[in-house]
């Protein structure tokens, strides 16, 4: 079995997507506003109408509690893809979310090490099971879990998407902590940051 990891600010056009007999196309972003980055959207809305197999993985904000695992919400992320390239033609083989540790330490305190740790080798074997599962033939939706708390969340993912897209990300601002050295414009994906007198 051979596999190729390509970043999509560095595909031309998903017309060059690998073809051929077994043939099987991934998908892998992180949740973003309970959708999928806008980027990652238009991507997909250019892959053309095939018979093709996909799976899709997203990333997403979890947490810990004592011994217990509490996963985050996809809301869009997982669901609009799936309907997107159903639509067009393609088969899903797979969804899943991986809870990997929230960032949202403006509503909560930050993670331990041990916590860091618990929650990403908790990822790892959920990895792990779906990999197994995709390569072995089968079909696998373990992403789905939570649809109906996905589902109820749709008008926040919906909202965030076009106010996030095009008001909130015009907001990040460099901390104290910038050095300006410059490397987040020259390795933005969607070229959207300029320095301005030493800062993004």
């Amino acid at each position: 079995m051979t596999a190729e990891i390509i970043p999509i600010d560095r595909f031309k056009t998903p017309l060059e997507a690998p073809a051929g007999e077994g043939a099987l196309l991934g998908f892998f972003y992180p949740t973003h506003g309970f959708s999928l980055p806008w980027y990652m959207l238009k991507f997909m809305l250019a892959f053309p109408r095939r018979a093709r197999d996909i799976f899709c993985l997203n990333t997403c904000g979890g947490t810990k509690i004592g011994k217990l695992h509490l996963p985050g919400l996809s809301g869009l992320a997982l669901i609009l893809p799936a309907l997107l390239f159903l639509l067009k033609g393609y088969r899903v083989r797979g969804l899943l979310s991986l809870n990997l540790p929230s960032n949202w330490i403006s509503l909560h305190p930050g993670f331990n090490p041990s916590a860091v740790a618990s929650l990403a080798d908790h990822c790892r074997k959920k990895a792990a099971r779906y990999a197994k599962s995709l390569l072995s033939g089968r079909m696998t939706f373990r992403g789905l879990i939570l649809l109906p708390l996905d589902l109820a969340i749709i008008p926040v993912a919906l909202g965030y998407t076009f106010v996030g897209r095009f008001w909130l990300a015009k907001m990040y601002l460099a901390t104290l902590e910038c050095d300006g050295c410059g490397i987040c414009e020259s390795r933005c994906p969607m070229n959207a940051l300029r320095m301005k007198s030493g800062r993004p």
